[in-house]
């Protein structure tokens, strides 16, 4: 069901929430959509003077009612008008008291009590003008109109003992007849305004084995009968909001005298009543209607307060409605050639050379090809015979700097870089030219000869090993450096120049070696990091014909081990 149909269905409910109500309430007689059935349960709380069921006036009484209404009802169609049954029983209690009354009510000044059933109906009503038996979908499509409805109901006696002053029922049946119609006073279903006009007449049937009445000097009443009554019922409301309602109410009442064993009772009703509520449609198949109202002026010192609340659940059978309209639009549809189209595109089969494949008419009914299976088809892929993704038309995620690395996951989209960098280079933080990785200094400039680090270099005096104090200054840094690197070790190269005696070149260049580890051990520099070599006058530094070649071949080296 489409979605323009359910919300059809919401408004039915909204419209049938309130298809009975006891007295009977607002919104009652509105049109309603067929077939929708529901249950109706109610609270009438009412301090007056007129009996419960029945509608007898006792002047001289005061009664309590507690009644719960529950109905039953359906809604159906009979010659294509809305058609409608409904039954209703009333559970209830009731408490009552009396100075002075007719002979037919025999109250003691004392209170009674009385419970089980009030009186109850089963009812017909039947559209006569204006109140076509419409679905739901149409109801919800159908412009709000004038409504005049005929309807019956027969009001059967609740629990009654002729032993008992006091009863719920009647022990009597009653027929009541009335002409309920609808008036719109716009054409806004959601915020729509009603006025509902319902007289009735209501004939008694009379009770042939009255309570009897033990109170001294009393006369006992044989029958006891009532004249017709008749009551015009109004009511006025509005949708502020398609779910929120309030209404006005209006009750005139005229007759109802009854009479015990021919004699007629002071008790004529012309009464004039009103009240306001409110509804609210809690769900859309339940919805919630509460008022309050009384007597406005009244002869016989009529008395009357009221206060109701009604919950009404109403439920529509979706699988009726959809089959029907499925008739409706089967009967209406032409008649046509049946074309058959396996895969519905439009194309029939004899034409189409992927008959159970959705395609178009320019690929003779086939799909549109994708070439790459990418899920991009090459009308629509830039890149038709390579696999990408809809975000770049149907091309591959571009990799600007060609590291293999696409553009979407490299930080670093226009340099070649390593996945384990996301895409960036790996970095060179001390910026020595050696990336971090192969630099056991990352964090301090030095040079690639010395594995990254910065290279030290301790310079003698011909023939001398000893530390001077600006030896001891450098080899200080050391101490530094490598308390704040424990997992680098070190090599400290001992150097001569090539003048003089070789082997004693190479003792010399030990010693000198040898010197710088003492002193860093003496530092608290563990000895195991530090590694002396001795390489004697083999690896000169510049022309040892000369002073100053030999001046820098005579050299203490630190550099750090692989």
């Amino acid at each position: 069901m489409n979605k323009a149909t359910i919300s059809f269905l919401i408004i039915c409910f909204l419209l049938s929430t309130s298809i009975f109500a006891q007295g009977d309430g607002p919104r009652a007689y509105l049109l309603a959509p067929k077939n929708v059935s529901g249950i109706s349960a109610k609270w009438l709380s009412m301090n007056q003077n007129i009996i419960p069921a029945g509608s007898a006036l006792v002047p001289g009484a005061d009664i309590d009612v507690d009644v719960f209404p529950i109905g039953l009802f359906h809604t159906f169609s009979i010659g294509g008008r809305i058609a409608q049954v409904i039954a209703v029983v009333t559970p209830g209690s009731a408490t009552a008291s009396a100075t002075k009354v007719p002979p037919s009510f025999p109250f003691p000044k004392t209170s009674l009590d009385a419970s089980g059933f009030s009186d109850g109906f089963v009812g017909f009503k039947l559209g006569l003008f204006g109140a076509p038996a419409l679905n739901a979908v149409e109801f919800a499509k159908a412009p709000m109109r004038f409504s005049v409805f005929g309807e019956a109901r027969y009001w059967y006696s609740g629990s009654y003992e002729s032993s008992k002053l006091f009863n719920l029922g009647t022990n009597r049946g009653t027929f009541q007849f009335l002409v309920p119609m609808a008036i719109p006073l716009n054409n806004n279903r959601a915020h729509a305004t009603w006025l509902e006009i319902a007289p009735s007449i209501s004939f008694f049937g009379a009770n042939n084995d009255p309570s009897r009445n033990p109170v001294p000097g009393s006369t006992q009443v044989e029958k006891v009968t009532q004249a017709p009554l008749f009551i015009i019922e109004n009511h006025l409301s509005h949708n502020f909001t398609p779910k929120f309602w309030v209404v006005g109410n209006l009750r005139f009442q005229q007759g109802g005298q009854t009479s015990a064993d021919g004699v007629k009772d002071d008790n004529t009703m012309s009464i004039l009543g009103g009240g306001a509520g409110l509804g609210y449609q809690l769900l859309p198949f339940l919805g919630a209607y509460a008022d309050y109202g009384g007597i406005i002026t009244g002869d016989n010192n009529a008395k009357s307060n009221m206060f109701r609340l009604s919950v009404t659940f109403t439920y529509l059978n979706k699988k009726k409605l959809e089959a029907e309209m499925k008739a409706k639009a089967q009967a209406a549809a032409p008649m046509v050639p049946v074309i058959v189209d396996t895969d519905n595109d439009g194309i029939a089969d004899a034409n189409d050379k992927c008959p159970t494949q959705a395609g178009t008419e320019k690929y003779g009914g086939c799909p549109v090809p994708d070439t790459d299976g990418d899920g991009i088809n090459d009308e629509n892929d830039k890149c038709p015979t390579v696999a990408g993704t809809a975000k770049y038309n149907g091309c591959p995620v571009p990799d600007t700097d060609g590291d293999g690395i696409n553009d979407e996951n490299d930080k670093c989209p226009t340099v070649a870089g390593t996945a384990k960098y996301e895409g960036c280079p790996i970095p060179d933080t001390d910026g020595d030219g050696i990336n971090d990785e192969n630099d056991r200094c990352p964090k301090v400039a030095g040079i690639a000869g010395n594995l990254g680090c910065p290279e030290l270099i301790l310079y003698y005096k011909r023939e001398e090993a000893t530390l001077n104090a600006e030896d001891k200054a450098n080899l200080d840094k050391v101490v530094a450096f490598l308390t704040n690197n424990p997992d680098i070790n070190i090599i400290l190269e001992g150097h001569t120049s090539t003048l003089g005696d070789a082997k004693y070149n190479q003792t010399l260049s030990e010693k000198r070696a040898n010197n710088s580890v003492a002193y860093l051990v003496s530092k608290g520099i563990d000895k195991s990091r530090l590694n002396a070599i001795g390489f004697g006058e083999q690896y000169p530094i510049g022309d040892n014909s000369k002073e100053e070649g030999r001046a820098q071949s005579r050299r203490t080296v630190v550099k750090v081990s692989q």
